[in-house]
């Protein structure tokens, strides 16, 4: 798997590595993880106390396209640029990482093979 620059969180790196050493089991132990400990995923910000990163999780399977994610934390695009959540190489795994303050409370909602219809064309 081609390193992905864009990964923030310490734990998707992680198992970015797994995966790129062949570990058989780092994804299957990751989904076990994230369903034991839940999601969104919430990790230290280094040298940052009063930030996190806050990993939006989906588990896509293969008629999955694109996951778009809607909340406060990314913003509400009409046109969706900045709603796009990106899978890990080919994986099952879709993520979106974000820092928020380590005091944010928020919604968010998932929008799994999205139509991409603009809320401008619906007027």
């Amino acid at each position: 798997m081609t390193p992905d620059s864009s990964l923030k969180s310490p734990r998707l790196l992680a198992l970015q590595q797994a995966l790129d050493s062949s570990d058989s089991k780092a994804l299957e132990s990751f989904w076990a993880e994230m369903e034991s400990d839940g999601t969104p995923l919430f990790e230290s910000v280094e040298d940052d106390e009063e930030h996190i990163y806050v990993t939006f999780l989906w588990r896509g399977d293969e008629d999955l396209e694109r996951v778009l994610i809607f909340s406060a934390v990314v913003g509400f695009d009409p046109e969706f640029k900045t709603n796009f959540m990106q899978q890990l190489g080919e994986t099952d795994v879709w993520y979106r990482t974000e820092i928020i303050r380590i005091d944010l409370l928020t919604t968010y909602q998932f929008s799994p093979n999205d139509s991409l219809i603009s809320m401008r064309t619906l007027k």
